[in-house]
């Protein structure tokens, strides 16, 4: 058993910033392990970047100190992303190692046309005859579905793009992790595992750092 722990290690200066001094603190009190990373100067008087600089700092861009290289930091960044919090998993076992959490989906937000607004307007002037009044009502719930309540039915969406009511407005990329299956058939954020039933993010669920994990670490 890894008794607690806590360490600060060095790994250099971002290249070419010979003030960007790069730090990481790793701390293991007998259950959770957090890592956190420091960006600053060398008396810290100045930290341009702190937290979760795993996230955006690049090996390649790494003047090291020894005895870091950039295949002993990607490593070491890979522990970091899997073990990083062990007590804030938003999936459980199963999902954690099967699943790919942070692959990129393109989610787009759909808007009116010019056809719709003009469309709602003449009935709202009155100009339409009730069989076409009729049919735009139950269009124009569908069209609130999609723009309003962000409805990702394919079929409505097909629909009701092709009859040029609605149009994208604008497209975002977010991780599998932050969309619902009924935002893109790949999110998983609610989806139940197909092994426990377990629905992912509905809970903070404790996973155990192995022990060669602690020890890599402890002795990095």
């Amino acid at each position: 058993m890894i008794e607690p722990f806590e360490r600060t290690i060095y790994i250099g200066n971002e290249a070419g910033l010979q003030e960007h001094h790069i730090t990481v603190e790793i701390k293991f009190d007998g259950k959770r392990l957090s890592i956190t990373g420091d960006i600053s100067n060398r008396s810290k008087t100045q930290t341009y970047t702190c937290g979760q600089i795993n996230m955006s700092i690049d090996p390649k861009k790494i003047k090291y100190a020894d005895p870091w290289n950039e295949t002993r930091f990607t490593h070491f960044l890979a522990v970091w992303n899997r073990w990083h919090l062990n007590d804030m998993r938003a999936g459980c076992e199963h999902q954690e190692r099967n699943w790919d959490k942070y692959r990129e989906l393109q989610i787009p937000t759909y808007t009116w046309t010019t056809e719709y607004y003009n469309a709602r307007q003449r009935a709202a002037d009155g100009k339409m005859d009730m069989g076409e009044y009729q049919t735009f009502r139950t269009i124009s719930q569908k069209v609130y579905d999609v723009t309003i309540k962000n409805n990702r039915n394919k079929e409505i969406i097909e629909l009701l793009t092709d009859a040029r009511m609605i149009k994208i407005e604008k497209v975002e990329t977010k991780t599998a992790n932050w969309v619902t299956p009924e935002e893109h058939p790949e999110g998983i954020l609610t989806k139940p595992c197909e092994i426990c039933g377990y629905k992912y993010g509905t809970k903070w669920n404790f996973e155990e750092v192995p022990e060669e994990v602690l020890e890599y670490l402890r002795t990095v």
